[in-house]
């Protein structure tokens, strides 16, 4: 049996709750679609990964100002 540590849902619902910081309608926006079904673990990975990544985008282009 996975410990929950490193169980796949514990790695989904630590970047939820970092896309949730990010964008928080966007974030629960996939979440909605990942809980009922219309998309998998792997796309709502994607989405929430894109979400906190765009703000590391947007966080690095500040710093050239």
């Amino acid at each position: 049996m996975t410990s929950w540590p490193n169980h796949p849902l514990a790695m989904l619902t630590e970047l939820y709750v970092e896309a949730l910081l990010v964008d928080e309608d966007a974030a629960d926006q996939v979440w909605e679609a990942w809980d009922t079904g219309e998309i998998d673990d792997q796309v709502a990975w994607l989405a929430w990964w894109l979400i906190t990544s765009g703000n590391l985008a947007n966080s690095l282009l500040r710093l050239d100002r």
